[in-house]
């Protein structure tokens, strides 16, 4: 699929079959938008037209996101949960274990 200059998505370039039409918009500084799922927002505010919008074709967006920066908080994470796993596995044998022997006593 490519964006051209005039703003609209073509499905085929060899055919220009128009498959739907783009608007740049903006919204007031401040404005929640509520994920709608993947990477879709919705919002309650009416958008401001942008005057000169401006596209460029053949071009993708950067990523707002650091990759280095999530695997190294993906690997805290896990560590995290392998300590805590750890811990509720050890208290849990010491339950068991005091189980056991109070009904062996018994």
């Amino acid at each position: 699929m490519t964006v051209t200059s005039c703003r609209e998505t073509l499905a085929d370039q060899l055919t220009r079959t128009r498959a739907r039409t783009l608007r740049l918009v903006d919204f007031a500084p401040g404005t929640p938008l509520d994920r709608d799922g993947g990477s879709r927002f919705r919002t309650a505010a009416a958008p401001q037209a942008i005057d000169k919008p401006s596209f460029t074709a053949g071009t993708l967006e950067q990523s707002n996101v650091s990759t280095v920066e999530r695997i190294a908080e993906l690997s805290e994470v896990s560590r995290n949960y392998q300590t805590l796993l750890k811990a509720v596995s050890v208290l849990m044998n010491d339950v068991d274990r005091g189980a056991i022997t109070e009904l062996g006593r018994r």
